[in-house]
């Protein structure tokens, strides 16, 4: 987040808003970091989190309902892309999992996204994350809430919950659900922080827990209103295994006996969380075995779904007790030439940390291509609390089936046994490290000019992506770099094979391309890949469209970079002559050489020398220049400027901006702005930089009466101030945002 405040602007706020919203707040426990393997056992609710893009994701809220209710996290997100494919990454022993969903522009699109998504099951919760300008999450929030719920199914989708702006639902209040973010990103902040990076790949700390509450609107539920309760899990009860076997399994001794197992294994699990030691690994082992023999009874049930629910339970189940019994595996694989075909080298070390001994009973190695494991040790060992026990293997690998599946990994099962119940501990090990390569678009979006309309599909303009790949130092060979463009994108020479040198960290790759009128509106996504030894090893998926900006190559901008660098790299994809202003520059260069000075947001902060040049900035301005300020925080200078300017941080919605003057140049020329396009970028409520600018005429403003859009005359010039994040919507490649950046360089 570029903008703070300070303490006391912080505290009426908070005071104004709990004040508002006390009647549903959600009241947090006073201690818990998390759940444990056992909660994750005992509860099988399951979140479908739907989001936008990962800057708006409501973290805080996520980690409350995995850590105080042990829910699985399930966040979706979705894009449009020529090929229908999925990636999902996850922290997978905390129940958190990201799915990115690439889609065609077709019917079956959503039909293949629940297919894959609800493979196992449908989720209990929905959660619809804050609105976006993403029209294929749009679409599936849509899906979603028309989804019917099917008789036949063990799950269906309980609770629709979605985001809102807390304000406009005062009417509804006993619908809603309101949650004290900023305590639970106080107390979850190590977990946040260690996790989301592994998860999403970056992690906005300063837009975490930055409001004090978060709103979600009921949009329906299939519980009674006497089931139903103002909390996100509000009628759901966080264990079905019972209430499942008593509605599927008609009356007669099996019932009996599986619901007596099931309430055996529920006991025991529940029972352990009040004890230690021993006394606890007995129970959750005792409670394992009761699933197994859950299992056992239930085979020939012709229940629906009831093998699926019970073998996911046996899987968290035994993920415990292991965990209890504090057995941990380590081992190293390295492949040898032999005059058989190539043999594996395996070094294994299992390790016990619990309370009480282990007998390791057997390992086993499952060769590629084969249906059935093959024993590799089967004589008993009793390994000790705190001991290890270390072994090393030469296992001969079938030439013929090595080659042909072209294995990744060896993948080993060791059988333990704890009071006569077996354990079995499954891991792979990688035949070769694959390495720590990165790759991405920087940035990761295109403005593309519009293209002549031709008769002929030949290129007409050219660009070109920056394509930076990271390593680590000692990271050596050769890569392949594999580019998928749109259709009526070309991509013209560059290096395809490259040599990554020792001791570099980062590469830069610049790839020209250009486009032709084949390439139609709408957002696009190209993809860059890495890959060696044919194999996909790090990709990056970016995103471009056709957006008209209209400004000459002869207009001459200097600029002030702003913090997060985004107003170079939106101003690199329009036509004009563009140069940073140094320090000295900004003292001693001609300015009346550009037509139009840009300050980005917090350059005040690198730039201290700004109250110095304020009777250059002023002359400046009194002969024609335009003088654009960028949304600034409290610590803007007063003194800078001919011109009051008192940033004030707000926290609004889309739908508080209010249009004092519609037919305002800057609105309309060259480009006629749609306001419900521009403010759909931030629908949500978010914090923006609004600010007092006297003299000024008011363009946008919000409810305080503050300017989010500003333009002040002087002399034959004008100052501009624009508090919206226009150049965070620019890079969303929100079309109005495009157009009103285009408007402020042309005015």
């Amino acid at each position: 987040m570029l903008y703070s405040c300070n303490n006391s602007i912080r505290r009426r706020r908070a005071v104004r808003l709990v004040s508002s919203v006390l009647w549903l707040l959600v009241i947090l426990p006073s201690v818990g970091m998390g759940a444990g393997l056992v909660d994750y056992a005992l509860s099988d609710v399951r979140v479908l989190y739907l989001f936008d893009n990962e800057r708006t994701i409501d973290w805080p809220t996520l980690y409350y309902l995995n850590g105080e209710f042990a829910c699985r996290i399930d966040l979706v997100t979705l894009e449009r892309h020529t090929q229908f494919h999925a990636s999902t990454t996850s922290q997978t022993e905390r129940e958190f999992y990201v799915h990115h969903y690439y889609i065609p522009d077709d019917s079956t699109a959503m039909d293949l996204v629940t297919a894959d998504l609800f493979s196992q099951r449908r989720p209990d919760l929905v959660i619809l994350g804050p609105a976006g300008d993403n029209e294929a999450v749009r679409d599936f929030r849509q899906y979603l809430i028309d989804l019917p719920s099917s008789d036949s199914l063990l799950f269906n989708i309980i609770r629709i919950l979605e985001h809102s702006d807390g304000e406009t639902d005062k009417l509804g209040r006993s619908k809603n659900v309101v949650l004290n973010v900023r305590e639970v990103a106080r107390r979850y902040r190590e977990r946040m922080d260690r996790e989301i990076p592994r998860l999403v790949g970056s992690y906005y700390t300063d837009e975490i827990g930055v409001g004090i509450l978060s709103h979600y609107r009921l949009v329906s539920s299939r519980l009674s209103s006497s089931e139903a309760k103002s909390d996100f899990l509000g009628g759901i009860k966080t264990n079905r295994l019972e209430s499942i076997i008593d509605s599927l399994e008609s009356e007669g001794p099996r019932k009996s006996t599986l619901l007596k197992q099931a309430g055996q294994f529920l006991h025991n699990f529940a029972a352990a969380g009040a004890t230690d030691g021993a006394d606890r690994v007995d129970l959750l082992v005792s409670g394992y075995r009761a699933v197994q023999d859950l299992i056992a009874a239930a085979e020939h049930s012709t229940a629906d779904g009831l093998g699926a629910y019970l073998r996911r339970t046996l899987y968290r189940a035994e993920r415990a007790a292991l965990d209890a019994v504090g057995l941990s595996w380590e081992g190293r694989i390295s492949l040898r030439d032999s005059p058989r075909g190539p043999i594996a080298k395996v070094v294994m070390a299992v390790s016990v940390d619990g309370p009480s001994d282990v007998v390791l009973a057997a390992i086993e190695i499952h060769p590629p291509g084969e249906a059935e494991p093959v024993l590799l040790d089967s004589v008993p060992r009793t390994i000790t609390p705190h001991q290890s026990y270390v072994r090393q293997y030469l296992v001969d690998i079938d030439p013929t089936q090595f080659e042909s599946n072209q294995p990744d990994s060896l993948t080993f099962t060791t059988v333990v046994h704890y009071a006569r119940t077996p354990l079995r501990l499954s891991h792979s090990l990688p035949l070769r490290e694959m390495p720590n390569l990165k790759v991405q678009f920087d940035p990761d979006y295109f403005v593309v000019p519009p293209v002549a309309q031709l008769d002929v599909d030949r290129i007409v303009a050219s660009m070109a992506w920056n394509v930076v790949i990271t390593k680590p130092p000692d990271l050596t060979g050769d890569v392949h770099i594999k580019l998928a463009a749109p259709r009526g994108v070309f991509a013209g020479a560059y290096h395809t094979d490259l040599s990554l040198d020792e001791g570099a960290i980062r590469r830069t790759v610049r790839i020209p391309f250009s486009v032709s009128n084949l390439l139609e509106q709408g957002i696009h996504f190209p993809t860059v890949s890495l890959v060696i030894d044919g194999q996909v090893v790090a990709a990056d998926t970016g995103q471009m469209r056709i957006a008209s900006c209209g400004i000459k190559e002869s207009r001459t901008v200097a600029f002030l970079p702003d913090s997060t660098g985004w107003l170079e790299d939106c101003l690199g994809m329009t036509n004009a002559a563009i140069r940073p202003l140094t320090r000295r520059g900004l003292m001693t260069a001609n300015l009346s050489a550009y037509k139009v000075i840009l300050i980005g947001s917090g350059a005040a902060q690198t730039y201290r020398e700004l109250p110095d040049a304020r009777d250059r900035l002023e002359d400046y301005v009194r002969q024609g220049g335009s003088l654009v300020v960028f949304g600034q925080d409290y610590r803007w200078p007063r003194d800078v400027l001919p011109f009051m300017l008192v940033p004030s941080l707000e926290l609004i919605s889309g739908s508080d901006i209010t249009v004092p003057i519609p037919e305002a140049r800057i609105l309309s020329k060259p480009h006629k702005i749609l306001i419900d396009g521009l403010i759909r970028g931030f629908g949500h409520r978010r914090e923006v930089a609004a600010a007092v600018v006297a003299p000024s005429e008011k363009v946008l403003t919000t409810p305080s009466g503050a300017v989010l859009l500003s333009v002040s005359r002087l002399g034959e010039g004008q100052f501009i101030y624009c508090g919206l994040p226009l150049f965070e919507m620019v890079s969303q490649l929100n079309l109005q945002a495009i157009h009103l950046l285009a408007n402020i360089l042309n005015y």
